[in-house]
């Protein structure tokens, strides 16, 4: 995924990944990025929202909250680590790691939990097993991990937003686009319904989305006025214009074991 600010995010197969809120350059708001990552694995490359303003980045998992200093990271999550699923394994790490590992690429991450806040730099490997305890430091990655964080491409290999967005940035309604090149991926919208009754200041309440499952070759279309993710009959113009360097790009991936793509 590339964002108009520059943040680039790759995610593994089979991983929850919710985009809580993104505000870039809108009239009467405040530059900010609040991702959600509830089960699998995630690879980032900081924008500029988060390079000017860290208070504006924030990724929440079920383990701890991560803030940035401007970098490169990946985060991956397993067992306790993943949404609803209480297990612990008492801070080891084997076969059956329970936790969040991260593996800081460039600069440096904030881990933010019920311990508090803890630094990881450029190099560094740290891996929390709940909520309530300090991260642990690794020298090493866990051999049955490589592969997992492997099997999705590094972000800097995704194409700039200028290829992306410029020519049609003016002439495109403004919301999210997706096109699925290789395997599936299901989005939904974040909504809310108001409550009825006198008070106007009353607080919303959480209502239930239909999602949408998108094949290969398939394409939607979302906006904040919008209840549903609505499938197109083609793809998009703000992607397809880019189609033959995204085609380059994909090979090039899956030449090195990446198995699904999505703009």
């Amino acid at each position: 995924m590339v964002f108009r600010d520059g943040e680039k995010v790759t995610l593994q197969a089979n991983s929850e990944f919710d985009i809580v809120q993104y505000d870039y350059q809108q009239t009467g708001k405040q530059d900010k990025i609040l991702f959600k990552l509830a089960a699998g694995g995630m690879r980032a490359l900081t924008g500029s929202i988060g390079k000017k303003d860290h208070d504006a980045y924030a990724v929440n998992t079920p383990v701890a909250t991560i803030g940035i200093r401007g970098t490169e990271y990946d985060l991956q999550c397993t067992g306790s680590c993943i949404e609803d699923n209480k297990t612990e394994n008492n801070g080891l790490i084997d076969d059956d790691t329970s936790g969040m590992v991260s593996y800081v690429q460039q600069g440096t991450i904030a881990q933010t939990n019920a311990s508090g806040e803890h630094l990881v730099n450029q190099g560094q490997i740290s891996f929390i097993n709940n909520i309530n305890t300090p991260p642990i430091q690794l020298t090493q990655l866990p051999a049955f991990l490589v592969e997992k964080m492997n099997s999705a491409p590094r972000p800097n290999t995704a194409p700039n937003p200028e290829q992306l967005f410029e020519k049609s940035a003016g002439n495109t309604k403004a919301g999210t686009y997706a096109t699925v090149n290789k395997g599936s991926a299901k989005l939904e919208m974040n909504g809310h319904n108001t409550k009825s009754g006198d008070k106007t200041d009353s607080l919303p309440q959480e209502k239930s989305l239909k999602a949408t499952q998108l094949l290969s070759g398939e394409s939607s279309f979302s906006s904040e006025s919008d209840d549903a993710v609505a499938k197109l009959d083609e793809t998009p113009h703000v992607i397809a214009q880019d189609n033959e360097n995204v085609a380059a790009d994909i090979k090039a991936t899956q030449s090195s074991g990446a198995n699904c793509a999505v703009e």
